[in-house]
């Protein structure tokens, strides 16, 4: 008698479907890992960033670690600036410090255009005031204030000096001093000193304790100064910086920690 072959019980998925669903199991895999370790990669990123040291590209500038948000100032010398253009090449600004005034009556004629280009470029912006010591100190302050319209979020009000206008040492730190008491009492916030290594070194370093200091040093022997006074967190490394949507040579800035710590610092600011 013949044997009847029996088909083999099938569970209802055929070969092809079996197929589809392991590949399927594969990627709901990889996706999951993706979901692991993108955060992981964005937090070694931002680690690096703050505590590398690197070399500005083109300048050979050795960067000390932890400045991590790089940024620009500008004046009418910069000429017509493409904001656009700014954050798309390799030097991509996270703020701006834009000059508004200079002594008692002098306006930069090109301070609304970049105040409102870098805004819409998604840069933090602020105004600095060209500091004529010999001047009056107070209607200095006041003539910065009432030009620049700056509010909380914006980048605090700087003083530039870097003259002395002929002042002795004591008139120059009082003098000073009735810019940063006036300005404060304006904008209800913490002005920031802009200042060179002499000036910093001749009336900067024993005097107002309390104020953030923005310093230009171009070489490398001016670290150990950036790095051993705290109050100072902006450091202009360069004046001959080329960046896209800028025709001239511009200066370049970094700040003593990442975005993160930048609108920090800038919140507090304006908390005072």
């Amino acid at each position: 008698m013949a044997r009847v072959r029996v088909p083999a019980r099938s569970n209802g998925a055929s070969p092809v479907s079996r197929r589809k669903k392991r590949s399927k199991r594969r990627w709901t895999a990889y996706a999951w890992v993706l979901l692991l370790l993108i955060p992981s990669v964005i937090f070694a990123g931002r680690w690096w960033l703050s505590q590398a040291t690197w070399i500005y590209p083109s300048l050979g500038v050795t960067i000390p670690r932890g400045y991590g948000a790089v940024g620009i100032d500008v004046s009418r010398w910069n000429g017509r600036i493409h904001w656009p253009d700014v954050r798309s090449g390799s030097v991509r600004p996270a703020f701006v410090w834009i000059k508004a005034t200079e002594g008692l009556k002098l306006n930069d004629p090109q301070y609304s255009r970049n105040r409102k280009g870098a805004s819409e470029a998604g840069l933090v912006s602020g105004a600095y005031h060209y500091f004529h010591p010999s001047l009056d100190p107070l209607r200095q302050a006041q003539h910065c204030w009432k030009s620049a319209d700056l509010s909380p979020g914006d980048l605090p009000p700087v003083l530039d000096l870097e003259i002395d206008g002929g002042l002795s040492d004591p008139d120059l730190v009082r003098s000073v001093q009735v810019w940063l008491d006036e300005m404060s009492r304006l904008c209800q916030c913490h002005p920031v000193i802009y200042t060179n290594r002499h000036f910093y070194k001749r009336v900067l370093r024993e005097n107002f304790p309390d104020y953030t200091i923005w310093i230009a040093a171009y070489d490398e022997s001016s670290l150990p100064l950036i790095q051993e006074d705290a109050r100072i967190l902006f450091w202009q490394f360069a004046q001959t910086g080329r960046v896209n949507g800028i025709r001239e040579a511009t200066d370049l800035n970094v700040f003593a920690g990442d975005t993160a710590a930048l609108q920090t610092w800038l919140n507090s600011s304006w908390a005072a």
